[in-house]
C-alpha cells in the first residue's frame, strides 16, 4: 500500500471522526497512538486545522507500513 490506494480518501469522514474523538478505536502501535493524540489536541485547539491534520494522518499510514496493523481497528476492515 505504498501509494495509499487501499486507504480511505482524505475526504472520507472516517478521518474527521477519528481526529475529533467521535471514533476511538483500539490502537496497538505506540507511534500511531502518539500521532493521533497529537493531531486530536491540535484539532481541539483549532478546528480549522482538521483538513491538514487528516492529510498528515493519512500520509503517516502511507509512509509507515508498520502502522498498517492499526488500519483494521480504524477502518473496520
Amino acid at each position: 500500500m505504498p501509494d495509499g490506494g487501499l486507504l480511505p480518501s482524505v475526504d472520507d469522514q472516517l478521518w474527521a471522526r477519528l481526529l475529533t474523538g467521535e471514533l476511538d478505536p483500539d490502537i496497538k502501535t505506540l507511534a500511531t497512538r502518539l500521532i493521533i493524540t497529537r493531531l486530536r489536541i491540535e484539532v481541539a485547539k483549532d478546528s480549522t486545522v482538521l483538513p491538514t491534520a487528516v492529510q498528515e494522518l493519512r500520509r503517516f499510514f502511507v509512509e509507515n507500513k508498520f502502522a498498517h496493523r492499526d488500519l483494521a481497528a480504524i477502518t473496520g476492515f
